[in-house]
């Protein structure tokens, strides 16, 4: 099972929220977790290292972990910063996700 998570302003507490959510999420038999961040104009530093924290417990959970649909801003920021590549990035949302949750 897959779970669609919208990531929504203010980063810094939505991200806190998932992270603290995986535990559950796990327990319930989801598999992927994947961050939707279109509506994420901006990430500084420690959005980036939130951002991180949350891809790492999901990995650590058994999770297999994505984030996608991010503004050109936004990836040249996690590129750059060298999180592009442990956060798996991908362009699109993939089509067999379709639940969505917050």
């Amino acid at each position: 099972m897959e779970e669609v998570i919208k990531v929504l302003l203010p980063l810094d507490a939505t991200l806190n929220e998932v992270c603290l959510q995986i535990p559950r999420l796990k327990e319930s038999g989801v598999t992927h977790l994947f961050l939707d961040m279109r509506e994420i104009k901006f990430m500084d530093s420690l959005d980036i290292g939130i951002l991180v924290r949350v891809a790492l417990t999901a990995r650590n959970a058994g999770l297999k972990f994505f984030v996608a649909r991010t503004q050109p801003d936004v990836r040249r920021a996690l590129t750059m910063s060298g999180a592009g590549e442990l956060l798996g990035i991908r362009d699109d949302k993939p089509p067999s996700f379709e639940t969505e949750m917050m």
